[in-house]
C-alpha cells in the first residue's frame, strides 16, 4: 500500500504498475487507488474499466471530487479525457449542492449512479 504514493500513473513500468493498482483496488479500493488505476487502465485501452473505476472512487468516497479533479489536470494523457468530465461534472454538483454536506455528497454520487425505476408487481 505504500507504494501508492510514489507510483505514478505513466506508461513506463507500466505492466507492474497496473497490475499492483488492480490487486490493491481488490483489497483496498482507497481513493487514490481507484483514481490512479482509473488511469492507468485508459492508458491501457480499458475505457469502460477506466470509467467504472472512477465511478466507484466517486460513489465511495465522493467528499474527494474536487481532489480527483485537481489530479487529473495533472496529466496530459488524450485517453483520460472522458474521466475528466465524469470528474468534473461529479464535483460541480458537490460544490451547487454544498461540499461537506450530506446533499453534497448525495449529488456527487448521483452524477454516476444509475437511477432506480421500479414497476408495479402486479
Amino acid at each position: 500500500m505504500e507504494l501508492v504514493a510514489y507510483f505514478q500513473p505513466t506508461k513506463d513500468q507500466f505492466k507492474y504498475k497496473i497490475d499492483h493498482f488492480e490487486r490493491l483496488a481488490e483489497i483496498t479500493p482507497y481513493p487514490e487507488v481507484l483514481f490512479k488505476l482509473s488511469i492507468l487502465r485508459a492508458l491501457d485501452g480499458q475505457a469502460k474499466k477506466s470509467q467504472e473505476a472512477l465511478v466507484l472512487a466517486i460513489a465511495n468516497y465522493p467528499d474527494f471530487v474536487d481532489a480527483y479533479v485537481a489530479n487529473y489536470a495533472r496529466y496530459n494523457f488524450a485517453e483520460i479525457e472522458p474521466l475528466k468530465k465524469i470528474a468534473k461534472r461529479a464535483a460541480e454538483e458537490y460544490a451547487a449542492h454544498g461540499g461537506n454536506t450530506e446533499a453534497g455528497r448525495i449529488a456527487a454520487v448521483m452524477t454516476v449512479a444509475a437511477p432506480v425505476t421500479r414497476k408495479a408487481l402486479f
